[in-house]
């Protein structure tokens, strides 16, 4: 397994606290080598770790993608389910990371849901 972010420099403050000029910036200069990443290799799943990786993804990498709705009776949140080349997209509107993804336990129920999707989706 891989890991690839949307930026590759880490950012002091963090993320969401950041300008949405700088946002804006290190994303221009960190999506062509992502997508160049993904270009090269044909990986089997591409997991996408809330909204905007998301969102961002697919705006430069053109992605068509299916969106389910989630209550997972803590949380509502949006599952996105897609094809980039050969790889199955996988995305999910909480950041896993944040307060709201809610720790392991949560973390460990929004992947169930997200991989009972799946399949769903894979069989219809």
């Amino acid at each position: 397994m891989v890991g690839l972010d949307l930026v590759q420099w880490a950012t002091t403050p963090k993320w969401a606290d950041i300008s949405d000029f700088t946002k804006q910036v290190l994303l221009t200069q960190g999506l062509p080598f992502l997508k160049d990443m993904l270009l090269q290799k044909n990986f089997e799943y591409i997991f996408l770790n809330g909204k905007t990786a998301f969102y961002e993804v697919i705006k430069h990498l053109h992605i068509s993608y299916k969106e389910i709705q989630v209550n997972d009776g803590k949380n509502n949140f949006t599952v996105y389910l897609g094809k980039y080349n050969k790889s199955n997209v996988i995305g999910w509107s909480i950041y896993l990371q944040s307060a709201k993804g809610g720790g392991y336990d949560n973390i460990r129920k929004i992947s169930y849901d997200v991989s009972q999707l799946y399949r769903n989706y894979i069989i219809t």
